[in-house]
């Protein structure tokens, strides 16, 4: 199993201070006149991929890099699914899971990393922890490293993975 960025609880340093109200949008009215726009840094630290992206939100509301606003809806499925991912960790098995972070990730921190290595039945896990990107590892400037990191992790020796 390969995770990457893997966001099980919203904490990196880009969070908003305020992500503690966001229960009041989810789960009351507020939420229907609230919706989240996206904005610098996009998950993306390479200046140059981070004007393209922000370019691209300006013209479109869904661009490549992703969504330029996100609904109350969408942030309440985020929500659950999250919830249900950490209750239920501990049931996913799987012999060797390769995790890739960023340690600059503004949206998660590397703290995730510890949730899956806790949580999940694993035999082996290796955590690759960037240096040079954030939340958008497969788009920014580690983004080589991620397409090694999991060729490399594919194409090793199984010893009995299924």
């Amino acid at each position: 199993m390969v995770l990457m960025s893997t966001t099980l609880r919203i904490d990196g340093w880009g969070a908003s201070r305020w992500r503690f109200l966001l229960p009041l949008a989810l789960h009351t009215p507020l939420g229907h006149f609230w919706s989240y726009r996206e904005r610098p840094p996009f998950g993306v630290k390479n200046e140059r991929v981070r004007t393209w992206v922000e370019r691209d939100m300006r013209t479109r509301r869904i661009s490549s890099a992703g969504s330029s606003v996100i609904g109350i809806e969408h942030l309440r499925q985020h929500d659950r699914l999250i919830r249900h991912v950490r209750a239920r960790l501990d049931l996913v098995t799987c012999r060797e899971v390769l995790a890739l972070h960023a340690r600059d990730d503004e949206v998660a921190s590397i703290g995730n990393l510890g949730l899956l290595a806790r949580g999940l039945r694993h035999t082996a896990l290796r955590a690759v922890v960037l240096g040079n990107s954030y939340h958008m590892i497969t788009i920014d400037n580690d983004r080589e490293q991620v397409v090694r990191e999991v060729v490399a992790f594919a194409a090793a020796p199984t010893q009995g993975r299924a």
